[in-house]
């Protein structure tokens, strides 16, 4: 689930010993880290915002396009999902950056041969299960043309 990133894990332990000590119990068992990891709350605030902390607004947008989509993507692919279903036009220069940032910095995906897949397995599961992502793609669109300068081809 969190695909060994620390924060994440930390935070799991965190909402665990909460848990045990509201319980006065010592023990931990499978079904409280389920319970820990399906709470939307949780994967809001503690999973989404820990991989999207530092997160472009445009790479917060592709992670979002590639969650309706299981198969992997080309740059070419993601370029043709912004405009058809944001009506963005960013340059492809600026979408291989984003692409590449999401692969080394935010590690939420993977690069391979045939073209980007989700390495956090977690991460299309997490989106769906705690936001109607068309509504936030929908607002992050409107902050990306407004952060751009109302023009939708950077």
């Amino acid at each position: 689930f969190t695909s060994g990133h620390p924060n994440v894990v930390q935070r799991i332990g965190r909402h665990l010993i909460r848990g045990i000590n509201a319980r006065k119990v010592r023990q931990i068992t499978v079904n409280d880290v389920n319970a820990v990891i399906e709470d939307p709350t949780f994967q809001r605030e503690d999973f989404l915002n820990i991989y999207w902390e530092r997160a472009t607004t445009l790479e917060k947008i592709i992670s979002l396009l590639m969650v309706g989509d299981s198969a992997p993507r080309t740059l070419a692919g993601v370029i043709s999902a912004l405009a058809d279903r944001c009506t963005l036009e960013p340059g492809a220069d600026e979408v291989d950056e984003a692409l590449r940032h999401l692969v080394q910095l935010r590690q939420i995906l993977t690069l391979t041969p045939s073209g980007y897949k989700f390495a956090v397995e977690a991460f299309p599961r997490v989106v769906a299960g705690t936001m109607a992502s068309s509504d936030l793609l929908l607002v992050l669109a409107d902050r990306y043309r407004k952060e751009s300068g109302g023009r939708s081809d950077l």
